[in-house]
């Protein structure tokens, strides 16, 4: 298994991993590494979030429509 994800995020980046990181560890992800940057004409955050692909997606991924919004990935 190998792959990369990239994601460009805004300034709530942090919650959103802390959120999210349970789901990254089951889909077989592993936050890489995390860069923020600032933009210079607005001074506004930005986030670069690597995500490693490190273990293979369980069988039950994807799930049928509806399912994820009634049984979020905890």
């Amino acid at each position: 298994i190998s792959g990369e994800f990239i994601a460009y995020k805004a300034s709530a980046a942090p919650e959103e991993l802390q959120q999210g990181g349970a789901a990254i560890k089951q889909l077989g992800g592993k936050v890489q590494k995390t860069v923020t940057l600032t933009l210079l004409e607005t001074d506004e955050e930005r986030n670069i979030i690597v995500i490693d692909k490190i273990k293979a997606t369980p069988n039950k991924y994807p799930r049928r429509p509806g399912l994820p919004s009634k049984k979020p990935i905890q």
